[in-house]
């Protein structure tokens, strides 16, 4: 209402949604109407939002809505002087939804919003040029705030047209299959056509066992798909947060699925049916003619398998790039231990404690963690190193002259025994003490990316500099050098950074507690847990986790390509083998009268078996070929995607080759030990 807006703390009223409302209130109706806490402070439930409706940002869930005015109460931000946002002139912080009224054009709007954004920006902040670059630009609100679609387009393109190969592996596996089954039906064909039967009857009813075939797959993909459409989602989830993406499982679903099944069916069930309608029937009936048409059909099969076993390597060797590229982000160098370390945050709210309580709290906490029985030492920093969190500021070394462009840095704050507890050692100088508190002179350590940065063959110890007052206030005096260690993630290079001590912080927020611990990191959370409940039994510990599942949050979407596509790589291999199998069983059949001769004239069953298993070679070697140089164009694609190797990495390419005529191999090894034991004058007799 208008009243809950009129100011600043004036609407202590908030909506919750349906999830929540479920988990807290058991949907019971007396909910609405009673008073929760958001950081101490008491609102009033009024509502309950629709049911699926958890915020305008598409991928994460919000529980409680309140009035934007509610911001410098419930969650107070100290910049520029001030706890509340509303009023902050350098904060940009507001995200405006427009509904148009049917009868407004967007342009109209558009241009409308436009000029009262730019009157209030010149009659509220300093008269500066930038001003006059001011627009407001709409961008289709029907998604919300959609920063999932920028972060996976990419990726689930490539792996749209992943599937996309697999199916068309599959389909040309069913089209080899289904002439080797066509050519064998030659003779009823034939008796078909001799008794009568038009050639259009013989297209439908080839086309029609295509079509069943491919309708039986389409279905049995849909209920696969059905059962298992949150599978991805799931694979996102990681040990700080769930998963808020849900998979609609819809009419269009079930329309694509229909239509690529119908395509698939007719496409590749032409060439089977174009075959069986075209059988010379005196010929076929004479049994004439059917050793050259079984040539033509090997051939073709042949094709056909060579052409699978191309798309199977480019699967193959997409999945093998995708598993190294995990294997070398997890053997990347941390700089820092990787075990026995418990993460988890805590976050006084301001509305109940002021910056020198928090500051207090935080002391009085680090002592007692490091008390309990099972932890080594315990600290704390604003940023968790490879949580993907990042704080830049402003880096100055007093002395020089000032860049214009100011020159932009990493800042971590953290506590006295940091360094010690991740395992970090001080390379040089020395690192935080006792005596260095709000009162004393500001002092930091500096990892070498910025020394090497700022102080090229100089020594850094006793240089000071100065940074953006809300980082640290006043000249500060770098005190030790540390080694660099990875900041947000795995992938990017170590940023300059430098770190103070929380004491000499003003305003000290949010921060990430580290317990090193001797024994499993989880076994001291109970104990930490009623350490914080002593000092305030209402302040709560969140997103648990240990450093391993930190590190290993950040390698979920690699995670998630390794094992989709070594799937797809893995399913590509059994419908090679298939065909690879079935062609060269249709090859032998076919050729038995021949394979009889041969050992009539004194072949051994050694030869045969060799001269079955070199064709599949060949065969082998001349889809790999095919499918290595098609691979080497297509991977450049995904060149971004890639972390510590190439495009065209060598022990990838060489043991995706090797798997694939190992395959080959061991598909064809029945056929060739058929062909190896057959009977002279069974073949003989065979016609």
């Amino acid at each position: 209402s208008q009243a809950e807006d009129a100011g600043p703390g004036r609407g202590p009223v908030a909506v919750i949604s349906e999830s929540y409302w479920g988990e807290r209130f058991g949907r019971s109706a007396d909910a609405v109407g009673k008073t929760i806490a958001l950081n101490g402070v008491p609102v009033t439930i009024v509502g309950v939002a629709a049911a699926n409706f958890n915020g305008l940002q598409f991928g994460s869930m919000r529980q409680v809505f309140v009035p934007i005015t509610m911001q410098p109460v419930v969650v107070p931000r100290a910049q520029a002087g001030t706890m509340s946002l509303l009023s902050n002139p350098q904060s940009w912080w507001v995200q405006v939804l427009v509904r148009l009224r049917p009868d407004v054009p967007e342009a109209q709007a558009e241009a409308a919003l436009d000029l009262v954004l730019r009157q209030t920006a010149r009659s509220t902040l300093p008269a500066q040029p930038a001003l006059d670059l001011l627009h407001l630009q709409f961008r289709p609100g029907d998604r919300g705030l959609d920063y999932v679609r920028g972060q996976f387009m990419r990726p689930s393109l490539v792996l749209l047209a992943l599937a996309g190969l697999v199916l068309l592996l599959a389909c040309v596996n069913l089209a080899n299959l289904l002439l080797a089954r066509a050519s064998t039906r030659q003779r009823e064909m034939s008796t078909r056509l001799a008794l009568g039967a038009g050639r259009g009857r013989i297209l439908r009813q080839m086309l029609t066992e295509s079509l069943l075939l491919s309708g039986l797959g389409g279905a049995a993909g849909l209920g696969l798909g059905f059962l298992g459409r949150n599978v991805i989602p799931r694979l996102l989830e990681n040990a700080q947060s769930s998963s808020a993406i849900g998979v609609d499982f819809d009419w269009r679903v079930v329309a694509f699925t229909t239509v690529v099944s119908l395509s698939t069916g007719i496409l590749f069930g032409v060439a089977p049916s174009w075959q069986a309608m075209h059988t010379d029937s005196g010929l076929s009936l004479k049994g004439a003619g059917t050793s050259s048409q079984g040539q033509q059909n090997r051939w073709l099969g042949k094709g056909l398998v060579v052409m699978q076993i191309a798309l199977s390597a480019v699967l193959l060797l997409g999945a093998g790039l995708f598993v190294r590229t995990l294997v070398k982000l997890g053997q990347t160098p941390l700089g820092f231990r990787s075990d026995h370390l418990l993460l988890f945050e805590l976050n006084p709210p301001r509305a109940r404690y002021t910056e020198a309580e928090v500051t207090a709290i935080y002391k009085q906490l680090e002592d007692r963690f490091a008390a309990i029985p099972g932890v080594r030492s315990a600290s704390m920093s604003n940023i968790a190193i490879i949580g993907g969190g990042q704080s830049g500021t402003r880096f100055h070394v007093l002395g020089t002259a000032e860049d214009k462009e100011q020159i932009r840095v990493q800042t971590n704050t953290v506590g006295r025994d940091f360094f010690r507890t991740m395992g970090i050692p001080i390379v040089r100088g020395r690192g935080f003490e006792a005596t260095d508190t709000a009162t004393s002179p500001k002092v930091a350590i500096v990892n070498r990316a910025l020394a090497r940065r700022f102080f090229p063959g100089l020594d850094a110890i006793g240089k000071r500099f100065e940074s953006d007052p809300e980082d640290v206030e006043g000249p500060v005096e770098i005190v030790g050098i540390c080694p660099d260690t990875r900041y947000a993630d795995l992938r990017s290079e170590t940023p300059p950074t430098f770190y103070v001590d929380y004491r000499q912080k003003p305003g000290a927020g949010r921060m990430v507690f580290e317990l090193q611990t001797v024994g499993v990191p989880t076994g001291v959370l109970e104990a930490a847990r009623a350490v914080v409940a002593s000092l305030d039994h209402d302040l709560p510990l969140t997103d648990v986790r240990t450093i391993e599942q930190q590190v290993n949050s950040t390698m979920s979407n690699e995670r998630l390509f390794a094992e989709l596509t070594s799937g797809f790589g893995l399913l590509a291999l059994v419908l090679a083998s298939v065909g690879i199998y079935g062609i060269m069983a249709y090859t032998v059949a076919s050729r038995t009268s021949e394979i009889g001769i041969r050992l009539a004239l004194g072949a051994q069953p050694r030869q045969l078996r060799g001269m079955i298993l070199g064709e599949s070679a060949w065969l082998a070697l001349a889809g790999t070929t095919a499918g290595v140089g098609a691979a080497l164009g297509l991977t450049r694609l995904v060149k971004s995607m890639l972390y510590g190797i190439r495009p065209y990495d060598l022990p990838t390419m060489v043991s995706g080759v090797l798997v694939l005529l190992l395959v080959a191999l061991a598909a064809s090894w029945i056929p060739a030990r058929r062909a190896a034991g057959v009977q002279p004058m069974e073949a003989l007799r065979h016609e």
